[in-house]
């Protein structure tokens, strides 16, 4: 049973409340129903260092009378007591440390100081971080009780805020990203279509090719050639009037061979090396209304 209350060993090096650590050894020996003579038994095994060096200075009748035994030791450690460590002044919430750590921590460190609930209060109120000192300051907390219960609900209204704003930091994180990598995929776009059209052609060689001017006969040349031609072979039949038979397309192109060379073309009256590239393929003639030849060159009736 002794094993389930632990009583902390005193070390008599500034390190811990005497007056508090005497109490707690008060308390303990009532616990375990321990009378004067056990506790004067008992107290040198809770001591250690400083406080053990003193014990064992100590004469004979000091350690055989509990009173006389307390009273030494509140007049041995009770000048520590009142020295006050200013280093508490400074303590301040760490930055990853919550409201409640931070009021522990400092209530530990009270303890051992003696430091009245006023001083203890204006101490933890400034060591607050400055977001939640802020909102607690205007609640003007009386005690240490108001002050936690202040700084607690300010400090999760201020992380509810900060998730707020987080969310839409990466929400705007995120459309800037999308934004960019759109920008990046119209740029490339662009440089590949300006790449592509300052190539020139992969088909034409400038340094080899060279234009020749096409000879076309002379037309005097081929009148002079038909002149010497049989008669027989210059019969023509002629196209009769009012005509729709099959007929007249045949005699159309009979007549049009009398009348232009073999090289000139009978639907537009140029030099048309095919059909496919003749500039009369779809063009309508103002005389038959016909598509596919020039008028000037129409052997329609209406024309004659």
């Amino acid at each position: 049973m002794s094993s389930a209350i632990k009583l902390d060993v005193f070390n008599g090096d500034q390190s811990q409340n005497p007056v508090k650590w005497l109490d707690h050894f008060i308390q303990w020996a009532k616990f375990y129903e321990l009378s004067e003579s056990k506790s004067l038994n008992a107290f040198p095994f809770h001591l250690q260092g400083h406080a053990k060096i003193w014990y064992d200075t100590l004469s004979d009748t000091d350690k055989n009378d509990w009173q006389t035994l307390i009273s030494a030791f509140k007049s041995r450690f009770h000048n520590d007591d009142v020295i006050l460590d200013l280093s508490i002044l400074q303590t301040q919430q760490g930055s990853s440390e919550s409201v409640l750590d931070y009021l522990s921590r400092l209530l530990r460190i009270a303890t051992n100081k003696p430091i009245s609930d006023q001083v203890l209060l204006a101490v933890a109120l400034n060591g607050l971080k400055p977001s939640v000192k802020r909102i607690v300051m205007n609640k003007n907390p009386t005690n240490i009780a108001d002050l936690r219960q202040a700084a607690v609900l300010a400090e999760k209204s201020i992380a509810t805020t900060d998730t707020t704003d987080l969310l839409a930091f990466n929400t705007i994180l995120d459309e800037v990203k999308q934004l960019k990598d759109e920008v990046k995929v119209a740029n490339s776009m662009q440089h590949q279509y300006i790449h592509a059209y300052s190539q020139p052609p992969t088909n034409v060689n400038h340094t080899t090719q060279t234009f020749q001017p096409r000879n076309f006969p002379q037309r005097g040349t081929y009148y002079k050639q038909q002149s010497n031609l049989p008669v027989h072979s210059q019969t023509f039949t002629p196209r009769p009037h009012g005509s729709n038979n099959s007929s007249v397309k045949g005699t159309r192109y009979h007549q049009q061979s009398q009348n232009r060379t073999s090289n000139s073309c009978f639907y537009c009256g140029g030099f048309c090396t095919s059909r496919s590239v003749c500039r009369a393929r779809n063009v309508q003639c103002h005389f038959c209304h016909k598509v596919g030849h020039f008028s000037r060159v129409c052997m329609s009736t209406e024309k004659r």
